[in-house]
Protein backbone atom coordinates (compact mmCIF):
# COMPACT_ATOMS: atom_id res chain seq x y z
CA UNK A 1 0.00 0.00 0.00
CA UNK A 2 1.34 3.78 -0.98
CA UNK A 3 2.36 6.03 2.78
CA UNK A 4 2.90 9.52 3.39
CA UNK A 5 5.50 9.27 5.49
CA UNK A 6 5.65 11.90 8.01
CA UNK A 7 8.50 13.99 7.18
CA UNK A 8 8.30 15.74 10.69
CA UNK A 9 10.67 13.07 12.08
CA UNK A 10 13.74 11.33 11.22
CA UNK A 11 14.30 7.73 12.18
CA UNK A 12 16.80 5.39 12.99
CA UNK A 13 16.30 1.30 14.53
CA UNK A 14 12.83 1.83 15.21
CA UNK A 15 12.90 5.39 17.09
CA UNK A 16 12.16 8.41 15.89
CA UNK A 17 13.02 11.71 16.89
CA UNK A 18 11.85 15.40 15.91
CA UNK A 19 14.25 17.03 13.27
CA UNK A 20 15.35 20.24 14.58
CA UNK A 21 14.25 22.23 11.40
CA UNK A 22 10.85 21.18 12.77
CA UNK A 23 10.93 21.59 16.25
CA UNK A 24 12.31 25.43 15.52
CA UNK A 25 9.52 26.14 12.69
CA UNK A 26 7.62 26.35 16.21
CA UNK A 27 9.16 29.57 17.48
CA UNK A 28 6.59 32.21 17.10
CA UNK A 29 6.23 34.21 14.28
CA UNK A 30 7.41 37.80 14.48
CA UNK A 31 5.66 40.94 13.51
CA UNK A 32 8.16 40.74 10.01
CA UNK A 33 7.27 37.79 9.15
CA UNK A 34 3.10 38.33 9.64
CA UNK A 35 3.35 41.79 7.92
CA UNK A 36 4.43 40.04 5.01
CA UNK A 37 2.18 37.40 5.32
CA UNK A 38 -0.68 40.10 5.83
CA UNK A 39 0.88 41.58 2.42
CA UNK A 40 1.09 38.46 0.72
CA UNK A 41 -2.69 38.94 -0.45
CA UNK A 42 -3.84 35.17 0.63
CA UNK A 43 -2.81 31.74 2.20
CA UNK A 44 -2.55 30.09 -0.70
CA UNK A 45 0.26 33.19 -2.29
CA UNK A 46 1.66 33.13 0.69
CA UNK A 47 2.20 29.43 0.82
CA UNK A 48 3.21 29.59 -2.86
CA UNK A 49 6.03 31.74 -2.30
CA UNK A 50 6.85 29.65 0.45
CA UNK A 51 7.27 26.75 -1.30
CA UNK A 52 9.06 28.23 -3.94
CA UNK A 53 11.73 29.60 -1.57
CA UNK A 54 12.23 26.24 -0.10
CA UNK A 55 12.45 24.65 -3.57
CA UNK A 56 15.09 27.18 -4.46
CA UNK A 57 16.86 26.55 -0.81
CA UNK A 58 17.18 22.60 -1.79
CA UNK A 59 18.33 23.33 -5.22
CA UNK A 60 21.13 25.46 -3.78
CA UNK A 61 22.31 23.48 -0.52
CA UNK A 62 22.34 20.30 -3.17
CA UNK A 63 24.60 22.29 -5.59
CA UNK A 64 26.94 23.43 -2.97
CA UNK A 65 27.07 20.17 -1.51
CA UNK A 66 28.11 18.37 -5.34
CA UNK A 67 30.52 21.81 -5.44
CA UNK A 68 32.01 20.90 -1.95
CA UNK A 69 32.35 17.10 -3.24
CA UNK A 70 34.84 18.30 -6.14
CA UNK A 71 31.77 19.15 -8.79
CA UNK A 72 31.67 21.69 -10.98
CA UNK A 73 28.74 23.45 -12.40
CA UNK A 74 28.46 26.09 -15.75
CA UNK A 75 25.59 28.41 -16.19
CA UNK A 76 23.20 28.11 -18.05
CA UNK A 77 19.82 29.89 -18.58
CA UNK A 78 17.95 27.42 -16.81
CA UNK A 79 20.03 28.45 -13.21
CA UNK A 80 19.93 31.85 -13.83
CA UNK A 81 17.65 32.30 -10.95
CA UNK A 82 20.05 30.29 -8.37
CA UNK A 83 23.51 31.92 -10.10
CA UNK A 84 23.27 34.66 -7.26
CA UNK A 85 23.31 32.23 -4.89
CA UNK A 86 26.13 29.50 -6.04
CA UNK A 87 28.71 32.96 -7.10
CA UNK A 88 27.93 34.11 -3.22
CA UNK A 89 28.73 30.68 -1.84
CA UNK A 90 32.21 30.46 -4.25
CA UNK A 91 33.40 34.21 -2.76
CA UNK A 92 32.42 33.05 0.37
CA UNK A 93 34.89 29.75 -0.05
CA UNK A 94 37.42 31.87 -1.50
CA UNK A 95 37.42 34.95 1.06
CA UNK A 96 37.10 32.92 4.02
CA UNK A 97 39.74 30.44 3.09
CA UNK A 98 37.66 27.32 4.16
CA UNK A 99 39.76 25.15 1.81
CA UNK A 100 43.08 25.78 4.18
CA UNK A 101 40.64 23.29 6.69
CA UNK A 102 39.76 20.23 4.05
CA UNK A 103 40.69 17.52 6.35
CA UNK A 104 38.74 19.04 8.50
CA UNK A 105 35.94 19.55 6.94
CA UNK A 106 32.16 17.80 7.14
CA UNK A 107 29.85 18.85 4.73
CA UNK A 108 26.10 18.16 5.34
CA UNK A 109 26.80 16.30 8.89
CA UNK A 110 24.24 14.14 9.54
CA UNK A 111 23.52 14.27 14.05
CA UNK A 112 21.17 12.36 15.82
CA UNK A 113 20.82 12.08 20.05
CA UNK A 114 18.13 10.86 21.95
CA UNK A 115 19.41 12.88 25.13
CA UNK A 116 18.56 15.60 23.24
CA UNK A 117 15.60 14.88 21.14
CA UNK A 118 16.62 15.48 18.04
CA UNK A 119 18.73 14.73 14.67
CA UNK A 120 19.12 17.16 12.03
CA UNK A 121 22.45 18.04 9.24
CA UNK A 122 24.76 20.80 9.74
CA UNK A 123 25.51 22.04 6.57
CA UNK A 124 28.75 22.75 6.86
CA UNK A 125 31.38 21.77 10.09
CA UNK A 126 35.05 22.65 10.02
CA UNK A 127 37.70 23.45 12.90
CA UNK A 128 35.29 24.73 16.19
CA UNK A 129 32.83 26.43 13.40
CA UNK A 130 29.25 25.21 12.40
CA UNK A 131 28.22 27.09 9.11
CA UNK A 132 24.37 26.83 7.98
CA UNK A 133 23.40 28.49 4.49
CA UNK A 134 20.82 30.51 3.85
CA UNK A 135 18.85 31.87 1.33
CA UNK A 136 16.37 33.84 2.28
CA UNK A 137 16.13 37.34 2.54
CA UNK A 138 17.27 37.81 5.66
CA UNK A 139 18.66 35.75 8.50
CA UNK A 140 17.23 37.76 11.67
CA UNK A 141 14.71 35.36 12.08
CA UNK A 142 15.02 33.88 15.47
CA UNK A 143 14.48 30.31 15.05
CA UNK A 144 17.44 30.08 12.75
CA UNK A 145 19.66 30.78 15.19
CA UNK A 146 18.03 27.29 17.49
CA UNK A 147 18.08 25.47 14.55
CA UNK A 148 22.23 26.26 14.46
CA UNK A 149 22.67 26.28 18.40
CA UNK A 150 20.97 22.48 18.18
CA UNK A 151 23.74 21.39 15.79
CA UNK A 152 26.40 22.61 17.99
CA UNK A 153 24.81 20.53 20.66
CA UNK A 154 24.45 17.61 18.60
CA UNK A 155 28.07 17.84 17.71
CA UNK A 156 29.31 18.47 20.93
CA UNK A 157 27.68 15.43 22.51
CA UNK A 158 28.98 13.84 19.34
CA UNK A 159 32.67 15.00 19.27
CA UNK A 160 33.18 15.71 23.39
CA UNK A 161 34.67 18.95 22.33
CA UNK A 162 33.57 22.84 21.75
CA UNK A 163 32.20 24.70 18.63
CA UNK A 164 32.77 28.29 19.20
CA UNK A 165 31.81 29.54 16.38
CA UNK A 166 28.09 29.73 15.03
CA UNK A 167 27.66 31.36 11.08
CA UNK A 168 24.40 31.87 9.16
CA UNK A 169 25.23 32.74 5.97
CA UNK A 170 23.06 34.55 3.37
CA UNK A 171 23.73 33.37 0.53
CA UNK A 172 22.45 35.97 -2.95
CA UNK A 173 22.40 39.12 -4.56
CA UNK A 174 21.09 41.42 -2.11
CA UNK A 175 24.30 40.95 0.50
CA UNK A 176 27.98 42.19 -0.34
CA UNK A 177 30.18 40.27 -2.36
CA UNK A 178 27.09 37.72 -2.70
CA UNK A 179 27.06 36.55 1.00
CA UNK A 180 27.39 38.00 4.43
CA UNK A 181 27.61 36.25 7.61
CA UNK A 182 25.82 36.62 10.99
CA UNK A 183 27.34 35.32 13.77
CA UNK A 184 25.45 34.05 16.38
CA UNK A 185 26.51 35.36 19.89
CA UNK A 186 23.48 34.64 21.80
CA UNK A 187 23.67 32.64 25.50
CA UNK A 188 23.93 29.46 25.02
CA UNK A 189 21.55 28.51 27.77
CA UNK A 190 18.82 31.40 26.65
CA UNK A 191 19.35 29.45 23.08
CA UNK A 192 18.86 26.09 24.93
CA UNK A 193 16.07 27.05 26.72
CA UNK A 194 13.83 28.48 23.55
CA UNK A 195 14.88 25.36 21.77
CA UNK A 196 13.29 23.10 25.02
CA UNK A 197 10.15 25.71 24.76
CA UNK A 198 9.62 24.95 21.07
CA UNK A 199 9.88 21.23 21.65
CA UNK A 200 7.31 21.31 24.36
CA UNK A 201 5.10 22.98 21.28
CA UNK A 202 5.98 20.48 18.94
CA UNK A 203 5.01 17.82 21.00
CA UNK A 204 1.74 19.34 21.97
CA UNK A 205 1.11 20.00 18.35
CA UNK A 206 2.36 17.09 16.41
CA UNK A 207 2.84 14.47 19.13
CA UNK A 208 5.75 12.19 19.30
CA UNK A 209 5.66 9.59 16.88
CA UNK A 210 5.02 10.42 13.30
CA UNK A 211 1.90 10.17 12.29
CA UNK A 212 2.21 8.42 8.50
CA UNK A 213 -0.60 7.79 6.16
CA UNK A 214 -1.69 4.59 4.90
CA UNK A 215 -3.30 5.11 1.37
CA UNK A 216 -5.85 2.38 -0.28
CA UNK A 217 -3.80 0.62 -3.17
CA UNK A 218 -7.01 0.64 -5.02
CA UNK A 219 -9.88 2.60 -6.60
CA UNK A 220 -12.99 1.51 -7.66
CA UNK A 221 -16.11 3.44 -7.86
CA UNK A 222 -19.49 1.85 -7.40
CA UNK A 223 -21.60 3.75 -9.57
CA UNK A 224 -24.69 1.43 -9.93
Amino acid sequence: MPIITDNLFHRRDGVSLPRVTAITAMYPMGYGLKTWLANSGSMQEADRIKNEAAARGSRVHGIVGDLLQGGEINYSPELDYLWSYLEGFANFWETEKLSENLADLQVERFMWNEKIGTAGSADLVVGDTIIDFKTSTSVQYPEYALQIDAYRRLAEAEDHKKYNRLWLVQLGSNTKRGYSIKEIKDSRKDLKTAFEACKLLFYREHGAEPKDKILRDQIKLNLI
